[in-house]
């Protein structure tokens, strides 16, 4: 079992889609557009197990076209609106 489906928290894509465009809908004035394009670039890597994604920051400011510290900055505030969860995890040592 693949250790991203312990953490996916919809049944489908669609239901994932519905969720992000509520929560872009009922987080209009708290969301900015970089907010909203790092919320939807979690979305698109957030398929194969619906709801878990795994990047890094380093990735994720590559596909938002932001700094590290700007996409941290936008993961922090929307795992603060209860909009994503942040799991922590470790890598498998090797040898």
């Amino acid at each position: 079992m693949h250790y991203l489906a312990e953490h996916q928290s919809f049944s489908s894509t669609q239901e994932l889609n519905n969720a992000i465009y509520t929560h872009i809908k009922r987080n209009t004035y708290e969301l900015n557009d970089t907010d909203r394009l790092t919320l939807k670039a979690i979305a698109r890597y957030a398929v194969k197990f619906a709801g878990a994604a795994h990047l890094k920051a380093a990735t994720l400011a590559g596909l938002i076209e932001k700094s590290e510290k700007t996409a941290r900055r936008a993961l922090a505030k929307l795992a603060e609106l209860g909009i994503v969860k942040k799991i922590a995890t470790a890598r498998k040592v090797n040898g």
